[in-house]
Formats: structure tokens, sequence, C-alpha cells
């Protein structure tokens, strides 16, 4: 659990407890029907709850930050993977690797109802290109 999420809980907690304490009393003194606006407030929650699911599955939601460092993560992935694919055939050509781990990255992004954008793009292929430069050099014989 992090830190937002947290701060988050104690809130509701809170919430809760100052609602019990303070203001259902003073609503009763009032002569307000809690039970009628406890029934209304569930039904516009019930309401809300699959906009609610929907959001959260909204990666930009999460913060876009998680979403560089989740393309960052899978170019290198895609990288190693497509140089295992060169060292054992599969793949022959620099063009070929650099496409397919592009397509690793893009994948990913599918899964997650990314679509990206030109920045995005931009990134994934220079992500990869760090990778590929980070990768162990081979000694090549001519």
């Amino acid at each position: 659990m992090n830190i937002q999420n947290f701060i988050i809980l104690i809130a509701v907690v809170l919430g809760a407890i100052s609602t019990i304490v303070w203001i259902v009393p003073t609503l009763k003194k009032k002569n307000i029907d809690i039970e009628k606006i406890a029934t209304k407030t569930e039904t516009v929650l019930n309401a809300i709850e699959p906009v609610v699911g929907i959001a959260k599955d909204i990666p930009l939601l999460h913060g876009t930050a998680s979403v560089v460092e989740l393309i960052r993560q899978y170019a290198i992935v895609g990288a190693k993977t497509a140089e295992q694919l060169g060292s054992t055939g599969t793949l022959t050509t620099n063009a070929e690797k650099f496409k397919s781990a592009q397509e690793t990255v893009y994948a990913v992004l599918a899964e997650l109802k990314i679509e990206p954008t030109d920045n995005q793009k931009k990134l994934i292929d220079d992500f990869i290109q760090a990778a590929v430069n980070d990768l162990p050099k081979t000694n090549v014989t001519k």
C-alpha cells in the first residue's frame, strides 16, 4: 500500500467517524429524515460505480510517469528478446530486431488499451535504442 492510498484510507475513516459523531446527531435535532437521504445517496453511489470502475482501468489516470516507465521497461524486454531471436537466427537484420522490440512494447500498450501518442512512439524508439546500446557486446568475426 503506497502512502497516497494510506492517506485516502485515513481520510475516509475520519470522515465516517465525524459523520457518526457530529453530523447525524445534528441532522436529527433539526428533524431531517436521515434514512431518506441515505437511500438517495446509496442510489447515486450505485449509479456511479460502473463509471468509477472504468476510470480505474484508464492507465493515464494512474499517472503519466508510470506509462513512461512501463514503456521503458518493455523496451528493454523487447530489445533483449529481439537480440536473443537474432542469436538463434530467427531475426537476421537490425531492422527486424528493432521492429520486434517495437511490437513487444506496442503489444503491452494494446493490452492496457493505450493508444500510443506520437511522443510515446518517439520514447519507444529511443528507449529501444538505449536498451540495445546497453546490451553486452559480442565479438563479431569478419
